[in-house]
């Protein structure tokens, strides 16, 4: 350095910047949230399905429903599921992601569920405990399969006519 010179700042910003900087970064901050906040669902978004059967990995677990009782599922655009499985309701969150071709990720919070004791025959309490280990669902001719992990089975829905 030569006597006289005046010391060179690495880095430094005029006074009219750093006035600036803090309504610059007050801007960004909500941005920088919004960066966060997960995609909401889209595939089975505001959708209501019927429940028809369960095909297990051994026959014996096989369902089909033919009394005609109540069991639906509705897939909500914020997030959440709600449903009916007989008398009773129940309600958790979902969210979908890419797998592949036809076939997309499904997640299904644990259900919370209303615990009225249904008529004996009620696929109530076997489809709940499903709901959780689904993995992947597919639509296939208008309907709905729902894979349940380590290919334990498929649940199938039909549309639900409202």
């Amino acid at each position: 350095m030569i006597p006289g010179d005046v010391p060179a700042r690495p880095f430094a910003l005029s006074d009219a910047a750093m006035r600036i900087l803090p309504l610059i970064a007050a801007l960004a901050l909500p941005l920088a949230g919004c960066a966060t906040v997960p995609t909401p669902p889209q595939g089975l978004s505001d959708t209501s399905w019927r429940f028809v059967s369960f095909t297990g990995t051994d026959d014996a677990q096989n369902m089909i429903v033919t009394d005609g009782r109540p069991y639906a599922l509705t897939f909500h655009g914020d997030g959440r599921v709600t449903g009916q499985l007989d008398c009773n309701r129940l309600t958790g969150s979902w969210n979908e992601g890419a797998l592949g071709g036809k076939t997309v990720s499904l997640y299904l919070s644990p259900m919370a569920m209303t615990r009225m004791a249904c008529p004996p025959g009620s696929f109530d309490i076997e489809i709940a405990g499903m709901l959780p280990d689904v993995a992947s669902y597919k639509m296939a001719k208008g309907d709905l399969r729902l894979a349940l992990k380590m290919d334990q089975g498929t649940l199938a829905f039909e549309p639900l006519e409202n």
